[in-house]
């Protein structure tokens, strides 16, 4: 069991309360996370990041390959097809043809696919639109957000 990791996580911790100006041991735990075999992301993750402009975000992902698995295995196929019948059985063409272009599908599966948790700063959001923890909870996926990964590992961020 591993920890995979949203877009949403590493773009809200650049931007937001982990910028790598003022708090690079966040920066630091990741790698040592990843170093560790507990802390992973996927391919389609990193060509979100790629895609847009999250200025130091992007170079730094993109440095740690290893750190976004390819999400393309066999294995995740199987998980892939379970998200599709449910997404198809409880939301409207709309709503699934946004969340199937996307990597939020993908990550689902592939966390589903290797029995890991996952990792999201989003919330449950009802019907009108397919959220990452509610297609966590129709698989049976693990999802916490940030704040409880980071209670859950207990990481110290010690000032210099």
């Amino acid at each position: 069991m591993a920890y995979i990791l949203d877009s949403d996580v590493f773009i809200q911790a650049s931007n937001m309360h982990y910028q790598f100006a003022f708090c690079p041991a966040f920066w630091a735990w990741i790698d040592q996370e990843h170093a560790a075999k507990k802390i992973f992301s996927i391919d389609k993750v990193l060509e979100e990041i790629k895609d847009g402009k999250y200025g130091d975000l992007t170079p730094w992902a993109t440095a740690r390959p290893s750190l976004f698995l390819k999400s393309t295995e066999i294995k995740t196929m199987d998980s892939l097809k379970r998200l599709a019948v449910w997404v198809k059985a409880n939301y409207d063409e709309a709503s699934y043809e946004k969340f199937f272009s996307g990597a939020d599908f993908v990550l689902v599966g592939f966390a589903h696919a290797f029995n890991h948790i996952l990792v999201t700063q989003e919330t449950r959001g009802g019907r009108s639109k397919i959220k990452i923890p509610d297609a966590c909870d129709a698989l049976g996926v693990g999802c916490i957000n940030t704040w409880d990964l980071l209670k859950v590992e207990k990481p110290k961020f010690i000032l210099e």
